[in-house]
């Protein structure tokens, strides 16, 4: 009965839930999309997780199995097969979860103390844990050195007494940033990437919608740009990279809905994702390198090129609706040496 009654609340919800959180790219994709913000399940793999085991707990708890694994609300955690953690839910077989000496273990593990010392969370700014970062003053924050990921919406609208963040100094021990960690901080004028930076990916919606952010550049340790990263940062007038940069992949809106007016694309990369400079209206000039092997539908639409020079054996959508350029902008191949 208990179940039964679960799943008639979840009906109501689920309608809701899936679509209450921002888009990460193409509506299509967002089942297949790891960094997608409306799918909030975080696993954590200790061991290879045991087929059997898993099934065994959803014949114990169906409406948290189909949750966590069709939806992804709450937080599940998986030690050695076990579903041992569902935040979603508050009843007894939850807390039952709670009990299970697996998940015990896993929080008492040495790793696990070390990995949440070296995360910066939400948790940590409402709280005020100075051990991760500190003010210095007319909203400048500095992240502490030894913090190697700044967690999933951490800064998200700064909600958490960040109301008034201008600045944000990154060390370069911080090797990931988390989906939407910098959502719609609208007062946020200067990122600062300390040199030598470790990080390797500006994830889903990073700093998207922050729309004081007026320009970026971005350290050459960084392989990939995801969907959204900067999408809506209505005042970016200038991206820059570093030289050597090991970029290679622009994703989805990545810089759309900005104020560039032009760009060099970094000669390491091999993609340019759907619609990623999409409406940057006061683009007028890109610098595609020979790395470029793939330029997707609509990528440079709606922006003010009128020439543009690929390599002759990139492909890119020529004609049409959607097209990788604005009509009227000429294409012209060169010829790779």
């Amino acid at each position: 009965m208990a179940i039964k009654s679960t799943k008639k609340v979840l009906a109501s919800i689920l309608s809701l839930a899936v679509f209450s959180q921002p888009f990460c790219g193409a509506t299509k994709n967002f089942m297949e999309n790891k960094d997608d913000p409306r799918k909030s399940i975080v696993i954590k793999k200790e061991k290879p997780t045991g087929f059997d085991k898993i099934k065994e707990f959803a014949k114990k708890h169906p409406v948290k199995a189909a949750v966590g694994g069709v939806v992804g609300l709450g937080t599940v955690i998986i030690v050695g097969g076990i579903i041992v953690k569902n935040a979603f839910f508050d009843d007894q077989n939850d807390q039952n979860d709670k009990n299970n000496q697996n998940y015990q273990n896993y929080q008492n593990n040495q790793n696990y103390q070390n990995d949440q010392e070296n995360i910066l969370t939400k948790e940590d700014l409402e709280e005020g844990n100075l051990n991760k970062f500190e003010w210095e003053g007319n909203g400048v924050l500095k992240i502490k050195e030894g913090i190697t990921t700044i967690g999933d919406r951490a800064f998200y609208k700064c909600e958490n007494k960040c109301e008034n963040l201008k600045e944000v100094s990154i060390p370069n021990s911080v090797t990931t940033i988390g989906v939407y960690a910098f959502w719609d901080c609208e007062s946020l004028e200067k990122v600062n990437f300390e040199e030598d930076s470790k990080l390797t990916k500006i994830s889903c919606g990073v700093f998207g919608n922050c729309k004081k952010l007026n320009e970026i550049t971005i350290p050459n340790s960084v392989t990939t740009i995801g969907d959204d990263a900067f999408n809506g940062c209505t005042n970016l007038k200038e991206v820059k990279f570093e030289e050597k940069s090991q970029l290679k992949e622009i994703g989805k809106y990545a810089f759309g809905n900005t104020s560039l007016n032009s760009v060099t694309i970094p000669n390491s990369v091999t993609t340019i994702g759907e619609d990623a400079f999409c409406s940057c209206t006061s683009l007028n000039s890109v610098t595609i390198p020979n790395s470029v092997k793939t330029i997707d539908a609509n990528a440079f639409w709606n922006t003010s090129l009128k020439n543009v020079t690929i390599p002759s054996n990139c492909g890119y959508v020529k004609e049409g609706r959607p097209r990788s350029f604005p009509e009227g902008c000429v294409v012209t191949p060169k010829q790779m040496k």
